[in-house]
């Protein structure tokens, strides 16, 4: 059985599948947009403080230990009378969004600390657990303080990532 591993995997611990490891290649993987969804607690326009749930399916075996990354689009756009169109600089998180593992929490994993960085309207999740999250489950965490969009426009710009404890690169949207 051949295993395709992401590039800067700690691979002191010996992976077996299969009774045998062969390691093939590194890939970057993408995770398919039909595997990532993303649902408000409130069906109502521009309302402040819901709460995101983002569910996500793994194309990588996650580490036991690592980061996530959501980044979301800006609130709104300003205007649309120019291209590019100008957007406001608020974004739909916060300082104040706080996340938490909604799936696998029963198993111990948690999000050890969270920050928002408002450059790049990114949440920045360090999180741990148990075990390794495997490519056939779905991962689900709940985000506090969420602006829901002020329109019924299809909201475009969400991404997720997820990176191992030294930095690399696991995952992403």
């Amino acid at each position: 059985m051949t295993t395709e591993w992401y590039l800067g995997c700690d691979l002191s611990s010996d992976p077996v599948v299969g009774g045998s490891t062969s390691i093939s290649s590194f890939q970057q993987a993408i995770i398919p947009e039909v595997d990532v969804t993303f649902e408000s607690s409130s069906e109502e326009l521009a309302v402040t403080g819901a709460r995101l749930t983002m569910n996500f399916k793994p194309i990588s075996l996650l580490p036991q230990n690592g980061i996530i990354s959501l980044q979301v689009p800006a609130w709104y756009i300003v205007s649309e009378e120019q291209q590019p169109f100008e957007y406001s600089s608020e974004s739909m998180l916060s300082f104040d969004s706080d996340a938490k593992f909604e799936s696998h929490a029963s198993e111990g994993f948690e999000i050890r600390s969270s920050n928002f960085d408002q450059a790049s309207r990114s949440l920045i999740m360090n999180y741990s657990g148990t075990r390794a999250i495997r490519n056939d489950e779905t991962v689900s965490i709940g985000v506090s303080d969420f602006k829901n969009p002020v329109n019924k426009k299809p909201k475009t710009g969400f991404r997720i990532s997820v990176q191992d404890s030294q930095g690399y690169l696991v995952d992403q949207t």
